[in-house]
Formats: structure tokens, sequence, C-alpha cells
């Protein structure tokens, strides 16, 4: 599936520019053509896209507005792997509003198993990643950190860049989530980890996953109390200060921090366009 040729430009964003807006526009655009034309499938993924990119602005109503259409589009097509996807949006979306992690960990798990037998991997991926984070908010560190290794062993495999980031700084909260890994081997193999993934994205233009990393090293060294080896932030931008941690029990950061980070930041990451 692609966008129409004329809105191809506003869906990926030159660097000068603030991306997800402009990749919302071009989606709306898209939305707009395609409904006329009566595309149905062509406007669910409008739909579905649309809601990740609201979902990572943090504003949770219109996310769930579109992904809520997109399932109900996708639901009559009936097509299991389609309707997983606006699923798995609304379980990640869930557990951005704070609702029962123990409700969304059972649809996860049921959107994970159709990822699976229909080998979406990088589909996969994130759910494994998404169903770490729920099972951590339920105080279960150690089944979190083996969904963490599902994750991670298939991102490995993964010939997207950005999945295999965000997935080892996903990695990198919940793994140290529970401990003082500050001084640890463990800790140190983390903070090398997180260090090579700021090196790697800002050379290739994903300033997001740049943010994000350094913020997952700054909560790494914040357990600790110190700081003093945090990688440079920007001269541009100064460091905005983590909500750090919002549950006791989980003692994880929220993701909200790091999207809102990554809201202000000029973010290029390229926009699904197949």
């Amino acid at each position: 599936m692609r966008l129409p040729d004329q809105l191809v430009q506003g869906a990926v964003a030159e660097p000068s520019q603030s991306p997800q807006p402009v990749a919302r526009q071009g989606f709306e655009q898209s939305l707009a053509i395609w409904q006329k034309n009566g595309d149905q499938d062509s406007s669910a993924y409008a739909m579905w896209s649309s809601g990740n990119l609201l979902l990572e602005e943090d504003y949770f109503s219109g996310a769930r507005k579109m992904y809520e259409q997109a399932l109900a589009i996708r639901t009559t097509a009936g097509d299991k792997l389609s309707i997983a996807e606006p699923e798995l949006g609304l379980a990640d979306l869930s557990l951005e509003e704070a609702h029962s992690a123990v409700a969304e960990e059972a649809a996860i798990r049921q959107v994970l198993e159709v990822f699976q037998k229909q080998k979406a991997r990088d589909d996969e991926t994130n759910a494994w990643s998404i169903l770490a984070r729920a099972l951590l908010a339920e105080g279960k560190a150690s089944a979190a950190t083996e969904a963490m290794q599902h994750a991670r062993f298939l991102a490995a495999k993964s010939q997207n860049p950005e999945i295999r980031w965000r997935t080892a700084i996903t990695a990198a909260r919940i793994e140290t989530a529970e401990k003082d890994v500050a001084h640890s081997a463990a800790g140190s193999a983390k903070r090398r980890e997180l260090t090579a993934i700021i090196a790697q994205s800002r050379e290739l233009g994903y300033q997001g996953i740049a943010l994000d990393a350094r913020l997952a090293f700054a909560e790494i060294e914040m357990k600790a109390g110190q700081m003093t080896d945090a990688p440079t932030w920007p001269r541009s931008r100064p460091m905005p200060k983590s909500k750090a941690i919002t549950s006791s029990r989980a003692k994880l950061p929220s993701p909200a921090t790091a999207r809102f980070v990554r809201s202000q930041s000029v973010r290029q990451r390229p926009t699904r366009l197949n």
C-alpha cells in the first residue's frame, strides 16, 4: 500500500522539519482521498498510522479514536493480522492511561499469538516489548525480563534499525528497574549500548531515538544518584528533566516521559509507506 504520489513528500519530513505533524498531515490528506474513493483498506491503514503518531504526541483521545475506527473497518474485513495491529496500539495506549495492566496483558498476549502465527516479526517484537511493560507494572519483574529477552532475540534479526534501537532502550529500562545497576557489570554494559545507540541514531538522523536513549541513560544514572558519565546533551537544546519514577511498585519511568522528549525534538523517523 502506498500513499498517493503527491502526498509522499508530506509523509516523510525533511531534516529541518518537525516530522510528526508533517506525517500526520500527509495521512489526513490521504485518508480524505481514500475515503472519497471508497478505499476502506487504505483508509484503515491511514487511521492506524495516525493513531501511532498521535500516541507519540501524547494525544490519547485522538489516538484512541483513530485506533478504534481502524479496528472497526479491519474487523469487518476479517484479516487477523490487520486487526491485531490497532488492537496492540489500543493496549499500548491503555497502559499509558494507567488502565489495568492485568487486562492489557491478556489483550497483548492474544495479539502476540496472531503475530507469531502470521510471522510478522517486527510486530511481534513490539508486542513482546509492550507485554514486558505490562508485566513490570504488575510487579512481575522476572516475567518482564523474560519477555524482553524474546523481544531482543527477534529485534536482532530485524532489518529495521528503529526496531532494534527501541527494543534495546526498552530492555535497558526493564532490566534495570528493580535493582541498582549503575556500578555493576550489567549497568556498564547497558550504558555502553545506549551510548552506541545515541551515536548511531544521530548519524542516521533518528534524533528522537537519540533523545530517548539519553533519557534511558540518565534514568540509570539517577538511580545511583549521579549523572557524571551521561553522554553530553546537544548544546542547542537543554536537557529536559525526567519525570523519573512514577510507579513505586514497577520503579519504571513512564514511557510518556520519553514521548514528551521526542515530541520536543526534530525527529527524522521513516514513515511506513507500504
